[in-house]
């Protein structure tokens, strides 16, 4: 059955954070709707206070409830996807004067994928080469146990999408756009909105790109003169947006972050992982030990949240492709691995989903 001790130190990790200018915005949205913002906040545990500086910082967590409460409340579930193609690049602040002074729009992408874990902790912007024509863009949130967090993902790639095209001068659209979660309903919005084929229940949630995008170096004219700000600005800006964290959350936070990030990828081992963090593998096992936790059980804890998402998706995945997905050796072994942990067969507990969302 499903052990405590990992899931007990999840809730005691639940160390994610991301800054207030995002949550202000899904704020702005209920209140042009008519919602008593006030209300909303407080119900995810938050005051109007937080608002005041833009580099305040929120729990993912909350940010989350929030945003997926705001869809609710306004009745409209494609809010956050709304307000991501509808997201202006001068919202962040500084940064975007920052992105005015580079040279090329891989020198745009890299600052965006530098300065993420300073927009919100434990989390990443990854390229990944999918071959000599197409690269993958990966948006990779830790605290797999949020969810849903649709709206938080649908702003995210379409706010990115939409800073793609302000540093390509518009010139440029997906090959395609993957989210890990179920889009099964409203599968046609999301190719009109970002002209292209869309992918749901995906391992990955990310854009992918023509790769020569990013070799393109030819800058604006407007921005070549401004190329001497960039080393000071940069340096303003870490100061600023400087992250402190607690050293022993964050360790694990990793562990469980490279995890989620291996998953149907490449091989998820103890050696990987550690090489991931740049820990030797001794002093991270013994590390985990000294916390009560073993790797084998974040992985299994992982790759079993995973499970259960996929199953509740409305497409009714094969159990082949989710096995493959979480790197059991095939529909057999997952199956043996998630009755052990949830006391139930993957079909009933699909079925059983099933019911839930139509009763």
């Amino acid at each position: 059955m499903e052990p405590n001790t990992a899931a007990a130190l999840s809730s005691r990790l639940n160390a994610s954070r991301i800054r207030a200018l995002f949550l202000d915005m899904f704020v702005k949205a209920a209140r042009k709707h008519g919602c008593n913002t006030t209300q909303l906040l407080r119900d995810v545990g938050l005051s109007g206070d937080i608002l005041d500086s833009p580099y305040a910082w929120v729990k993912f967590s909350q940010y989350v409830a929030f945003t997926e409460r705001v869809a609710e409340q306004t009745g409209n579930p494609l809010i956050g996807l709304e307000l991501g193609t509808g997201f202006s690049p001068a919202e962040l602040g500084p940064f975007h004067v920052l992105t005015m002074t580079l040279s090329a729009p891989r020198d745009v992408l890299h600052a965006f994928i530098k300065f993420q874990n300073h927009w919100q902790t434990h989390s990443s912007l990854e390229v990944h080469e999918v071959d000599e024509e197409r690269t993958e863009l990966r948006y990779v949130a830790g605290n797999d146990d949020i969810w849903p967090r649709r709206q938080d993902t649908e702003f995210s790639i379409a706010s990115i999408a939409t800073c793609l095209r302000h540093a390509l001068a518009g010139q440029w659209r997906p090959i395609e756009v993957r989210f890990q979660h179920d889009i099964s309903a409203y599968r046609d919005v999301l190719k009109a909105n970002f002209n292209c084929p869309v992918r749901g229940d995906a391992p990955h949630t990310g854009i992918v790109i023509p790769s020569r995008l990013l070799r393109m170096s030819e800058p604006p004219a407007a921005r070549s003169r401004l190329d001497h700000l960039n080393p000071v600005l940069e340096a303003h800006l870490m100061d600023l947006m400087r992250v402190e964290q607690d050293q022993d959350d964050d360790i694990i936070e990793q562990v469980r972050l490279s995890i989620s990030k291996r998953l149907a990828g490449t091989s998820v081992t103890f050696f990987a992982v550690a090489t991931d963090l740049g820990i030797p593998e001794r002093s991270l096992r013994r590390y985990l030990a000294q916390n009560n936790v073993s790797f084998r059980e974040l992985l299994q804890q992982q790759r079993m949240r995973r499970a259960c998402q996929l199953l509740e998706s409305s497409a009714q995945i094969p159990l082949e492709m989710i096995a493959e997905q979480l790197g059991y050796a095939d529909a057999a072994s997952f199956g043996r691995a998630f009755k052990d942990w949830k006391g139930v067969s993957p079909r009933r507990f699909s079925r059983s989903a099933t019911q839930r969302k139509t009763s």
